[in-house]
């Protein structure tokens, strides 16, 4: 069966430091990563998902037994001799991040493997360049974007950093059709604060999403740029949330719905996904119904 949709990211394994709770607590290899996030909501679609990845021997059989029993899914994995893991120090006002292993890039794996309708490219640092969008532009019709790993860089630390090579970075960029950033991403690529001057320094011709947590999100239609509200919900947890929008604006692409839709629709999925810890399936509930609730609140602010 031809796939609907391909995401190219490294699996991640994930240390937690709670620094903010009394005493503080710890886990260890948590499964993360976009790829892994997605399958939250991959079985609600009816999206035929393949991930192309990297992992290495350190990479936990419990978690391949779950990515193996989605139906929808197929796996195209790199052996790596390590896998990409994360420490996650988290504090009441933010978290810091360190790069603790990394698994084997994935440019020359990426050329052998099959396209697709659809493509979230979604690194979490380095994994890909512009060597492998030369082939995604190639051989898929939609292509989504999350900017983080290709704006990562890590201290003599290796904590990691926002640092990047602006013309490499915007080279990439302009090859998708619909782009993500955090506020701070966007502000450090354009080196602007307000939202009218961020967007005077972002391609036109691709729909820029700026995603602003528990306040929304805000895009461009061309020359104008709108707002969405962002539902209310209890946070549990954020972690992900970014990865799920971006597979939920792919499907409803896929499905020849409008961008304003799409992201509402993403938006929709994002907001229930935010009240789980764990990755499982999100509930069955009518994200449909809450993507047009949430497309009343559009409104243009510039």
């Amino acid at each position: 069966m031809p796939v609907d949709l391909n995401i190219i990211s490294h699996l991640v394994l994930d240390d937690k430091e709670f620094i903010n709770l009394g005493p503080p607590r710890k886990e260890i290899s948590v499964l993360g990563g976009p790829p892994a996030f997605a399958t939250m909501v991959i079985p609600l679609l009816s999206l035929k998902t393949r991930i192309i990845t990297a992992v290495g021997s350190d990479f936990p059989e419990a978690y391949f037994r779950y990515l193996s029993s989605l139906k929808s899914l197929d796996l195209e994995i790199l052996k790596s001799e390590k896998s990409t893991r994360f420490l996650h120090r988290i504090y009441d006002d933010g978290r810091t991040m360190f790069l603790l292993s990394q698994a084997d890039n994935l440019d020359l794996f990426v050329q052998k493997q099959k396209g697709a309708k659809a493509c979230l490219v979604s690194p979490v640092f380095a994994e890909i360049s512009n060597l492998s969008m030369q082939w995604i532009k190639k051989n898929h019709n939609i292509i989504g974007l999350d900017v983080q790993g290709f704006v990562r860089s890590i201290d003599k630390n290796n904590k990691i950093i926002l640092e990047f090579d602006y013309e490499g970075v915007k080279t990439i960029i302009e090859q998708a059709d619909i782009v993500k950033f955090s506020l701070n991403e966007a502000q450090s690529f354009t080196q602007r604060k307000s939202y009218s001057d961020i967007f005077k320094h972002l391609s036109k011709d691709i729909t820029n999403i700026i995603t602003l947590g528990t306040q929304g999100i805000v895009f461009n239609e061309d020359d104008l740029i709108y707002k969405i509200e962002a539902p209310v919900k209890k946070e549990t947890d954020p972690t992900g949330a970014g990865d799920v929008l971006m597979t939920g604006i792919l499907a409803s692409l896929i499905k020849n719905q409008e961008v304003d839709y799409s992201i509402c629709f993403g938006m929709a999925l994002a907001a229930e996904k935010v009240q789980h810890e764990r990755i499982h399936t999100l509930p069955p509930e009518d994200y449909d119904s809450t993507a047009e609730t949430i497309l009343e609140t559009k409104k243009l602010i510039a």
